[in-house]
């Protein structure tokens, strides 16, 4: 459905960043008086790379928003729903048709599957089913993100079908 498919590697790049600095940190390679410099040169970019991921997009999600422009009919209210699903950290668990990193379910489709009432009652608890869930609550957002929310993913599901 869009033109190419990517997974954010945005937490990817953050644990390679992470491990590659802890471990020029303890290899004897970079053991010694000169060496110790270029350990800790390399230590602080990583960490430096990983404040660079932890608090800025990097454009991981640019071609998302891109597809999703293209291909979905937005309305200034699944517009405002695109804002929220984004703001919230939304593709860092699901995706979208494809779009987005797999650690929980593709939501294209989900209202259409379930329902808008259900995927309310899932945002805000998700325990409502009786099974524990890893996926955080978000019961802090007010009826009209609520309804955003779900205005985005019902348009959404509406370009799966």
């Amino acid at each position: 459905m869009f033109p190419m498919k990517e997974v954010s590697l945005g937490w990817f790049a953050l644990v390679s960043l992470s491990l590659i600095g802890a471990l020029a940190l303890e290899t004897p390679l970079f053991r010694g008086k000169g060496r110790r410099r270029l350990a800790w040169t390399l230590g602080f970019c990583s960490v430096l790379g990983v404040l660079v991921l932890v608090f800025s997009d990097v454009g991981a999600s640019y071609p998302l928003r891109t597809a999703l422009l293209q291909e979905t009919a937005m309305t200034e209210e699944v517009k405002q729903g695109m804002d929220i699903y984004f703001k919230y950290g939304c593709p860092n668990c699901h995706q979208l048709n494809g779009w987005g990193t797999p650690a929980g379910p593709d939501l294209a489709g989900e209202v259409s599957r379930r329902g808008k009432a259900w995927v309310r009652e899932y945002l805000v608890n998700p325990a409502f089913r009786g099974k524990s869930s890893l996926m955080l609550h978000y019961s802090f957002l007010t009826e009209a993100e609520l309804d955003r929310l779900l205005a985005f993913l019902a348009a959404v599901s509406a370009t799966k079908e």
